[in-house]
Formats: C-alpha cells, structure tokens, sequence
C-alpha cells in the first residue's frame, strides 16, 4: 500500500475512531481500541488493493495534523457488497470509499472535498463503480445521495437489546457522477 502511519497518527486515528459523539455515524466506539486501530492500519499499510490520503485543512500542510482520511479499497468478487448488488458482476472494477473526518472538522466541506477528489480520481481511473456503507444518523449520506449514489440495500444492524441502527449500502457509477459533478 501507499500508507504509513506514525505513533501521532495512531493516537489520531483512536481518537476519531473513539468519540462517542461519532457512534451515530460509524459504529459502536466501545470495541474500538488503540491495540485493534493498529492492527487495522497495519493490515492497511502492506494491502496493495487500498488506496490511502490524509485530509488537512490547511492547502499547503506540512503533513503531520491530519483532519481526516479517505481510502479506496478495490473489490473483488468475495466482497460484502457483491450479496447487495446483483448487478455487482457488470462492474468489473469497483472500489469501497471510506471517509472519516475527525471530530471538530466536520460539516466544514472538508468531506465533501475529499469525495469529490476520489470520485474524479477513480473514474478518470477507470473504475466502473464505487461502493460505500453509511449509517442512516451520518449527514455525510445526504451528500452522498446528492453525489449520485443509489441506495442498493438497508442493513438493520442490532446495536444493544433495545436499539437497531440502519446502514444503507450505497453505489455510484461514471455516468451517474457526471450527471451531478458540476452542480456540486
């Protein structure tokens, strides 16, 4: 892969992924862990099918305060999404986009950023669609649909005894991001 991550970035990363103010739009933070992040970014560092960026705020950043990430992952068939979509096989080449911005920089356009330049990235690429995974409470689901994605499926996902969370799985191809690309 393209990614290396510091003892800076670690601890980074643990606090975006282990903000209670997040578990609304990525999950339950309590089984998130330093020792289970690390893990992640290692098995993330050496997968050569993850395409990897830091957000910053800043244009010219000196590289060492990430606000954020977002990762293209490339899929095959064994894919979680490819039970989703039964049109998965006529996309030979699509990628998952994950985007995290950490707590205090979100709804500042940095998100919306971001999906721009991996969505014009990957197309001009030649991937034929992009898939992704968002929970329902995440306002970022309201650009994504702005963006062109159609909602595929909604996973009900049991979060305690008397709470479930929805995920709707989402998938956008060229021709559906040129539709709307100029008028974001």
């Amino acid at each position: 892969g393209n990614f290396s991550y510091t003892p800076v970035s670690l601890q980074r990363y643990f606090s975006w992924l282990h903000n209670p103010e997040a578990e609304p739009f990525i999950g339950p933070v309590s089984e998130t862990s330093v020792e289970l992040v690390e893990e992640m970014l290692r098995e993330n560092e050496g997968d050569e099918s993850i395409k990897h960026w830091c957000i910053y705020q800043e244009l010219h950043p000196l590289k060492k305060n990430p606000v954020g990430d977002f990762s293209l992952k490339t899929l095959d068939s064994k894919s979680e999404f490819i039970e989703h979509d039964s049109d998965f096989l006529e996309f030979p080449v699509s990628e998952e986009l994950t985007i995290l911005v950490g707590q205090g920089y979100a709804g500042k356009g940095l998100g919306k950023k971001a999906t721009k330049l991996a969505l014009d990235y990957t197309f001009k690429n030649g991937t034929n669609a992009i898939c992704l995974g968002v929970y329902t409470p995440n306002p970022a689901r309201f650009l994504y649909e702005k963006c062109g994605f159609v909602t595929l499926a909604t996973l009900s996902h049991k979060t305690n005894v008397k709470q479930r969370k929805e995920e709707l799985i989402m998938r956008l191809t060229p021709k559906e991001w040129d539709i709307v690309r100029d008028k974001l």
